[in-house]
């Protein structure tokens, strides 16, 4: 089975796709499991603005105008959408919190992760 699945990735690979699609693909392919909490601060090291908080991981925005959160936030629902890996996300004036989990596997997966990582890519 790994053997395979190595086999599509590689393929996949050589396709030419954009960033999105590259992410759905990522996602399909990734595992549900939930990461240990022993590791989830291994996991994290990769998106280092994120935080461990119970179930999930968090990230807080602060932006200079009201403006610009909501038309990150409209930036964030394209990208969520397209995945669909919904995270829940919370507008208070000019903070933008999002917290991520798999729902189905109850916490944190590396699909969790790798979406905390492309959403990094909207804001720094």
């Amino acid at each position: 089975m790994l053997a395979k699945t190595t086999q599509k990735l590689a393929s996949l690979s050589q396709a030419n796709f954009g960033p999105t699609a590259l992410l759905i693909i990522l996602i399909i392919f990734m595992s549900e499991e939930l990461i240990p909490a022993e590791e989830l601060d291994e996991a994290l090291k990769r998106c280092p603005e994120w935080e461990a908080e119970g179930e999930t991981i968090t990230r807080t925005i602060e932006f200079e105008e009201y403006m610009e959160a909501i038309d990150f936030v409209n930036d964030l629902a394209e990208i969520v959408n397209e995945a669909q890996h919904f995270p829940e996300i919370d507008i208070r004036d000019l903070t933008v919190t999002i917290r991520l989990k798999t729902i189905d596997a109850g916490g944190v997966t590396d699909i969790d992760v790798e979406l905390a990582k492309r959403i990094d890519t909207l804001v720094d």
